[in-house]
C-alpha cells in the first residue's frame, strides 16, 4: 500500500482539501490526521518528514474544534514527532517531551498509550546520563487493566530498563532483564547482544546474530544493519579479549573492513554511525598507520562534540590518542601524567558503547604499561 499512498498523501497539501474533508460526510480531518500518523512510520526520512508536515498542517484545521479525542490525536501526534526527533539527532529533547502530559489511566488504551511517552521521557534522561530519573520516570508505568496490549507496553518498558541496567554497567542484570522478553525487536537484540559481548559470550553472539541475519528477508533494512553492528562488535570484542590476554590479534584488519563497508549503509541511526567509527578508530589502533589511527580517533571527537556527547568518551578519545603519541616518542611524561589520569579508575567508567568503557581500557592500559608508563 506504501507506494499508493506516496502517491496519494500529497494531495492533501492542496488548499482546497481541507475546507473539502472538513464538511463531506464520511472520513474528514481526523482520518486524514491518522493517515499521516500511521505512515510516517515507514519509508525513508524524507517520506516520514513530509508525512508530518502534511499531517501537521490537517491537524492545526482539526484543533480548532475542542474536543476530548482530538486533544488526544494532539498529543499523539506531538509524542510522535518529538519521537522522529529524538531518532534523529543525539541531543536531548528534553523540554518537548517532558511537556507532554501522561494521561490518567481511565481505560486500558489510555494507559497503554501512556507507557509511548513514559519511554519518550525515560530515554530523554537517558541522553544526560540522569539513569535513575530514568528509572523513576519507568516506574510510573503499570499495566492496570492487564490488557493484552498494556502487557506488551510493559515489555517495551522492561526493556528500557535493561538499557539502563547496561549503561549502568550491571551487565547480569541487564541480561537477566533483556533475555526473558518475548518476541524481542532488532533494538532489544542489539542491546542483548552487546551484553553478552561485555560478559565474554561473544562467541555466541556470533552464532546468534549469524542465524537472525540469514533468516532476515531484508539485508538492507535498519534492523539487519542494527544486528550486523552487533556482530562486528562481536569479532571486535573478541579480538580485544585476546590482546588483553597478551595474545596478538590478526584479524583487526578484516573486522575495520566490515565496520567501513557497514559505514555506507544508509539505515544507519546517529548511535550506530557514532559506534561505527568507535569500532573502525579501536581496530586501527590495534596496528593501523599511525596517520589513519590519529585520522580514525579525531573523528570519533568531532562526532562526539557533534552528538554532544562530551565526557567519557571524549576522554577515552585523548587516552588513545596519548599513546599514540608515546608510540612515536612525542609525550612528555608530566603531560602523559595528566592526560592518562582516570584511565585505570573502574569506577568512573560509562557503558554505552560496546567494549569502549570495559575491554578497550583493558587493552589501553596494556599498551600505555609497554612504553613503561604507570597510568594512574
Amino acid at each position: 500500500m506504501l507506494p499508493q499512498l506516496k502517491k496519494v498523501v500529497p494531495y492533501l497539501k492542496e488548499f482546497h482539501v481541507t475546507p473539502y474533508l472538513s464538511v463531506r460526510p464520511g472520513p474528514g480531518l481526523r482520518e486524514a490526521v491518522e493517515l499521516c500518523l500511521a505512515t510516517s512510520y515507514f519509508s525513508d526520512h524524507e517520506w516520514k518528514q513530509e508525512a508530518l508536515s502534511i499531517g501537521r498542517t490537517l491537524l492545526e484545521s482539526l484543533s480548532k474544534v475542542k474536543t476530548q479525542s482530538n486533544e488526544l490525536l494532539a498529543q499523539r501526534f506531538k509524542f510522535r514527532e518529538l519521537r522522529y526527533s529524538m531518532l534523529r539527532t543525539a541531543a536531548p529533547i528534553f523540554g518537548g517531551a517532558q511537556d507532554l502530559q501522561i494521561p490518567e489511566p481511565n481505560c486500558a488504551g489510555a494507559n497503554a498509550w501512556s507507557a509511548n511517552l513514559v519511554l519518550l521521557q525515560a530515554h530523554d534522561y537517558m541522553k544526560l546520563n540522569l539513569f535513575e530519573s530514568a528509572s523513576h520516570k519507568l516506574a510510573q508505568y503499570s499495566p492496570v487493566f492487564g490488557s493484552t496490549l498494556e502487557r506488551f507496553q510493559g515489555a517495551k518498558v522492561d526493556a528500557a530498563r535493561g538499557v539502563i541496567c547496561r549503561y549502568h554497567g550491571l551487565f547480569r542484570k541487564s541480561h537477566e532483564i533483556l533475555s526473558k522478553l518475548e518476541t524481542p525487536n532488532s533494538t532489544t537484540l542489539a542491546h542483548l547482544f552487546a551484553v553478552e559481548c561485555e560478559l565474554g559470550e561473544y562467541d555466541k553472539v556470533l552464532a546468534k546474530t549469524s542465524a537472525w541475519l540469514q533468516l532476515c528477508p531484508r539485508p538492507q533494512s535498519k534492523a539487519a544493519s542494527r544486528i550486523r553492528l552487533a556482530a562486528i562488535n562481536a569479532e571486535l570484542v573478541g579480538g580485544l579479549a585476546l590482546m588483553a590476554s597478551g595474545d596478538p590479534w590478526p584479524g583487526w584488519r578484516e573486522v575495520c573492513s566490515m565496520y567501513e563497508d557497514l559505514w555506507s549503509c544508509s539505515q544507519l541511526s546517529w548511535f550506530d554511525r557514532l559506534a561505527t567509527l568507535i569500532g573502525i578508530a579501536m581496530a586501527q589502533h590495534v596496528d593501523g598507520e599511525i596517520s589513519a589511527v590519529d585520522n580514525a580517533w579525531k573523528e570519533v571527537y568531532s562526532a562526539c562534540r557533534e552528538c554532544q556527547l562530551s565526557g567519557f568518551t571524549e576522554k577515552v578519545v585523548d587516552w588513545s590518542l596519548c599513546e599514540l603519541e608515546m608510540r612515536q616518542g612525542q609525550h612528555i611524561v608530566e603531560e602523559a601524567s595528566k592526560r592518562l589520569k582516570g584511565l585505570s579508575d573502574s569506577v568512573r567508567r560509562e557503558y554505552i558503547f560496546t567494549g569502549l568503557g570495559t575491554i578497550w581500557l583493558t587493552v589501553l592500559r596494556r599498551l600505555v604499561l609497554k612504553h613503561g608508563f604507570e597510568p594512574e
